[in-house]
């Protein structure tokens, strides 16, 4: 029998249509700004160091309701996901889609959207991967598991490398889980074949998926060329 196919699922780094406007408003002090902008926790690992189910993915209690102003040149045709500080913009197709075929695995935050001229914009959700798995890498089989470490209080400590690895799971660990985190590898999420068919199905496109027995070389350029043309910082990792 044939291996289960795993992607990192994530939406594509093009120009965003979106931009978030009420970011200092959307905790008290601005607390857990290091973490998302408004959308990550104060504290990244409450109940202890990789202690599920609550890590740094999770949404915070926020104080308003998150805004976004539209950005694009028209509207025209939009993507269905859009990634916002390691959350996930999405349309309410996508909130279907996510709700039928990966149930209790997201949570979702009401946001409003406006337009330029003050008029309001289309339908948007935030949407984060809350379901995740602790040791359900194979690491007899994964190839090149770097570590590497972030600032522990800002984000989530030491990491396996994304971009170079070659990853293979317990299978068994997941059980028919189709959306999910790996606490060891805290990047973009993972789905299976099933997710990303139902995907396809339902004609949701924008969505980038990256086999994880494959290096994702090619992802790592593109993303470091756009953090270049926006002038943003190059991570050690991605030089």
């Amino acid at each position: 029998m044939d291996e289960t196919r795993f992607y990192f699922v994530g939406g594509l780094h093009d120009d965003p249509k979106f931009e978030l406007i009420n970011a200092p408003l959307l905790q008290p002090d601005d607390a857990g700004a290091g973490l998302g902008v408004g959308f990550g926790p104060e504290k990244s690992w409450p109940d202890g160091w990789h202690v599920l189910p609550r890590g740094p993915w999770r949404f915070p209690d926020m104080c308003a309701t998150p805004i976004f102003r539209f950005i694009g040149k028209k509207p025209g045709r939009l993507p269905n996901l859009e990634n916002h500080y390691h959350k996930w913009l999405i349309s309410p197709e996508l909130k279907s889609l996510l709700e039928a075929a990966a149930p209790d695995s997201c949570d979702f935050r009401k946001c409003d959207v406006v337009m330029p001229n003050g008029n309001e914009g289309p339908k948007r959700w935030l949407c984060t991967v809350t379901r995740a798995f602790i040791n359900a890498i194979d690491l007899e089989k994964s190839e090149n598991l770097k570590r590497y470490s972030w600032d522990i209080e800002a984000c989530c400590g030491w990491q396996y490398s994304y971009f170079d690895t070659i990853l293979h799971l317990k299978t068994t660990m997941i059980d028919g889980v189709h959306l999910f985190r790996l606490v060891e590898i805290n990047w973009d999420p993972i789905c299976d074949q099933f997710f990303k068919d139902a995907c396809w199905s339902a004609g949701i496109r924008n969505l980038e998926f990256n086999q994880i027995d494959r290096p994702a070389k090619v992802k790592m350029q593109r993303y470091k060329r756009w953090l270049e043309a926006k002038g943003q910082p190059i991570p050690d990792i991605l030089k």
